[in-house]
């Protein structure tokens, strides 16, 4: 009978509670409304319900199940719990209210209406309910809204849950975040502007400053200003900065002050922090990756320690650089302080007063950061200002010193060209002289040389292409009448010019003894002879001496009709009945060095009974370089045109080498001295 009276007594307790669930109804438009008078609560230990099932029981109200002695309430709940609230709409229009709690870890929210079907729901990723949930509420309607919360901490039951109209909300949210926006604009905008004075002047100072400045926007980003940027993705990047951005502030202000030139190896040892640091940020990553966030909330002692070497490090650079360029450290000096100044009066507000606001400290501290990085900004700036004017000085000094160096060579070269023009009047002087002793040679070799005339008391037909390479020639002919006989040779001496001039006269003089004095006119004889008495005008029997000469040389007999032969190196071609033939000389020259006991030349008979041309030449000819594979004439091409031009008359056969010879060696140079004597018998 007992049980009976305490079952029907809870189940008029369950009944009452039910039938006594608050409404919180609204009335008139405010700026908050509190629904924590009106909320009620159900523990749920095994934390496994779901909305179905709770959505029926029974409800506690939190105003009287939390009670203390405190007079705020505050009160340590544990575990998952489910809230309910009853919202009446009494207002003569529809409403968009917000739903926030900076208390819950909400996991679940769902909004029902009254016939208990769902309007909206929401799940939420182990965050706290400051991501707007908005509920739209009808003109006198009423609805019904469940969350789902996970609570490990002291509360105040008088501030579980509020209801902000959604206008004073985004209000509330813009005025919140307005400064920040601004400081985050401030800061990017500085950013990509010392990134394009990066590009521009290639300073390492500006590539630090403008990853310092990222560094800092990055620190101070929230989800306010990136909205969809997960709260994971926010933790690496506040974090990322975090590591960076000291190690960023020394080596800017590194590069700033100058110190890679003032100090040397003061830099080389920075350099080796650098790659320290580096390494230390890496694996520090890695070990923290599943959690980055930890690197800073657990306050490692090994990133700690590289925080503070990196402010000593700046401190020390801003002393070296103190004395040697107080102005730009100046900047630094500044900029320091603009940032730390208000960072350490919130510090000392915490400490002190424990009066510190987040809000209004941290807006004081971005004002601060903004303010060294103007300071830097102006710093920057001064610094390439006077780096322009030392590049400017540098420019005006060289172009002094080029101008003296200019003054100094103009003078020199003034000097020298007087030196240039007296040696250029001697020289010519000079080359004047050799000019006139040359032609005066030329007119020497053109005396003992035949004249035509005399050619034709011996000769009808013939005809002489001479073309010296320089003045005078090492080539020359040689055409005399003896005892009813003619001799006539083709000879090309060693050398050319002055040189090979000498060596004619001295041919010329030895072969017209031999004729006109000793009467000889056998061609064998007479180049015996000749060599005897080149070898014994140069004395080469007793020196060093080689030169010599190559030659043909035939001798004509008209009464018996016939035509002897001999050669020195060079062959004769003659042409009887259509038909080519070439007459082999010895491979001795006249004169030169002689191995053999008698150097013995050989004769050849022709018989003239026939009408017949004959061609002694040089090698000149031959040896020309020309046509359009720049190569020898060669002497195949000179017995194929000889072949062609044998019938003609003499006059036009010479007109034909002569144009064949300067067609064949156009716009290139002579290469030696160029004879060939035709004769028709």
């Amino acid at each position: 009978m007992k049980f009976y009276s305490y079952l029907l007594g809870l189940l008029l307790l369950i009944f009452s509670a039910k039938a006594q669930e608050k409404v919180f109804v609204i009335n008139q438009q405010q700026p908050l409304y509190n629904l924590s008078s009106h909320l009620y609560f159900l523990a749920d230990s095994t934390q496994q319900l779901g909305i179905e099932q709770v959505k029926n029981k029974t409800f506690l109200p939190v105003t009287t199940s939390f009670q203390t002695t405190d007079s705020i309430q505050n009160t340590k709940i544990n575990g998952v719990y489910w809230y309910k609230i009853i919202i009446n709409n009494r207002q003569s229009y529809i409403t968009n209210f917000v739903l926030s709690s900076s208390v819950f870890k909400v996991a679940e929210l769902y909004l029902f209406d009254q016939k208990n079907e769902l309007i909206t729901s929401q799940v939420f990723q182990d965050t706290l309910l400051q991501e707007p949930f908005s509920l739209q509420v009808g003109h006198k309607k009423v609805v019904t809204v469940f969350v789902k919360a996970i609570a490990n901490q002291t509360i105040h039951t008088s501030q579980l849950l509020n209801l902000v109209p959604a206008p004073h909300f985004y209000e509330q949210i813009i005025q919140l975040v307005a400064h920040r926006f601004v400081f985050q604009g401030a800061m990017w905008i500085m950013f990509f502007y010392n990134l394009l004075f990066l590009l521009i002047v290639r300073d390492r100072a500006y590539g630090y400053y403008s990853l310092y400045i990222m560094s800092m926007a990055l620190v101070s980003i929230d989800t306010y200003i990136i909205p969809n940027l997960t709260l994971i993705y926010l933790d690496w990047i506040t974090s990322l900065a975090s590591l960076a951005v000291t190690l960023f502030y020394s080596q800017f202000i590194r590069y700033f002050l100058n110190i890679p030139t003032i100090r040397p190896t003061i830099n080389r040892y920075c350099d080796y922090w650098v790659y320290a640091r580096l390494a230390m940020t890496f694996f520090a990553i890695i070990f923290y990756s599943k959690n980055i966030a930890d690197i800073l909330q657990n306050q490692n002692n090994a990133i700690l320690f590289a925080f503070i070497i990196d402010i000593l490090l700046g401190l020390y650079f801003i002393y070296i650089a103190w004395r040697t360029n107080r102005l730009l450290a100046t900047y630094v000096v500044l900029g320091y302080l603009a940032m730390t100044f208000p960072l350490a009066v919130a510090i000392l507000k915490q400490i002190l007063f424990e009066s510190a606001d987040p809000d209004t400290d941290g807006t004081m501290v971005q004002i601060g950061v903004l303010v060294e990085l103007i300071l830097f900004s102006l710093g920057l700036g001064y610094r390439s200002k006077v780096t322009e004017q030392e590049k400017l000085q540098a420019v005006e000094e060289n172009r002094q010193i080029i101008a003296q160096q200019n003054t100094v060579l103009e003078q020199k070269v003034t000097e020298r060209t007087l030196e240039i023009q007296h040696q250029k009047e001697a020289i010519e002087k000079q080359n004047l002289g050799i000019r006139q002793n040359i032609n005066y040679a030329r007119r020497i070799q053109a005396a003992f040389l035949p004249k035509e005339e005399t050619i034709r008391q011996y000769i009808d037909e013939f005809f002489v292409f001479f073309r010296p390479r320089d003045v005078v020639s090492g080539d020359f002919y040689f055409v005399e009448e003896v005892q009813g006989k003619v001799v006539v040779a083709a000879i090309d001496c060693t050398g050319h010019g002055v040189s090979g001039a000498f060596m004619t006269m001295l041919g010329n003089e030895i072969l017209r003894n031999l004729v006109d004095n000793q009467f000889i006119t056998s061609p064998d004889i007479l180049l015996n002879e000749l060599h005897k008495g080149v070898r014994i005008a140069l004395k080469q029997q007793d020196t060093d001496n080689k030169d010599g000469m190559d030659l043909s040389i035939i001798v004509i007999d008209k009464t018996q009709k016939q035509v002897e032969f001999a050669g020195a190196k060079n062959p004769a071609i003659y042409i009887q009945n259509g038909e080519l033939f070439v007459l082999k000389a010895d491979k001795m020259p006249i004169g030169g060095e002689q191995r053999e006991q008698e150097r013995i030349f050989n004769k050849t008979t022709i018989d003239i009974s026939e009408p017949t041309t004959f061609y002694l030449f040089s090698d000149g000819y031959q040896d020309q370089f020309g046509g359009e594979n720049d190569k020898k004439f060669m002497l195949a091409t000179m017995k194929k045109m000889f072949l062609e031009i044998a019938n003609l008359p003499m006059t036009e056969q010479q007109q034909i080498i002569t144009t064949t010879f300067y067609k064949w060696k156009e716009g290139k140079e002579q290469t030696d001295d160029v004879l060939v004597v035709g004769i028709k018998i």
